[in-house]
């Protein structure tokens, strides 16, 4: 591997006869020569980076900017699906994974963003979900779609029945604390995982995508969805 062949290369030469052209060339033999992805050469840059400033204590001396040939980047069209899939797709799943399916297409969520939604996250009063701590570490609020209320009420009141349960009988002797954890995501994309292939289709879906589909059909509708 590249880590491999450049610890090889910095293991027999002192640290500070490690010139920036070396660095260069090996980043520029990365692209050229091993055709990684961009985000493996990228991945090869940040750890020089890091070997520069706090291993050889030199990072003034760390400039790459020029001179070394950047692997390429492929570009990805995401996939969409149509509300007839969609449909079909929640129809060959059970609970709790079906609600957490119809919040990313309904409100756009991430995966990781669904599963730490909390009660105190619902203003039912106003239809308000708020998303704390979402990508960039930014909070946001969206509309709740009038279809998943009753639905989402009804989970949400036996989640209380369960807490009160939990409260009753479970004890985590290690702090003295009453634990229940969130649903971990690999089950939740191996539930999708099985519903898309239970229903033959032929596209590729992943959790991400019906955050694709919600903001694609949003706009076929000429909704603005920056705001």
């Amino acid at each position: 591997s590249w880590i491999n062949r450049f610890a090889w290369f910095v293991k027999h030469k002192d640290p500070d006869d490690v010139v920036i052209d070396d660095v260069k060339n090996f980043l520029t033999d990365l692209a050229v020569n091993r055709n990684v992805a961009a985000t493996t050469q990228n991945q090869a840059f940040n750890a020089l980076l890091f070997l520069f400033r706090h291993i050889f204590g030199r990072p003034d001396d760390f400039d790459v900017k020029s001179g070394v040939v950047r692997a390429k980047s492929k570009k990805y069209i995401p996939v969409v699906l149509s509300r007839q899939e969609i449909d079909q797709i929640i129809s060959k799943m059970r609970q709790p994974y079906s609600l957490v399916l119809k919040l990313l297409y309904g409100c756009g969520l991430r995966l990781f963003e669904a599963l730490n939604l909390r009660i105190q996250c619902f203003d039912f009063s106003e239809n308000i979900l708020t998303v704390h701590d979402g990508k960039g570490l930014k909070d946001r609020t969206l509309p709740i779609p009038e279809t998943v209320l009753p639905e989402l009420q009804a989970h949400i009141e036996k989640l209380k029945a369960l807490h009160n349960e939990d409260i009753e009988l479970t004890l985590v002797s290690e702090d003295g604390g009453y634990r229940r954890y969130h649903l971990h995501e690999t089950h939740v994309q191996k539930a999708i995982r099985s519903a898309v292939l239970r229903c033959q289709l032929t596209k590729r879906a992943t959790a991400h995508t019906f955050r694709h589909s919600f903001a694609s059909h949003l706009l076929q509708a000429n909704y603005d969805i920056r705001t």
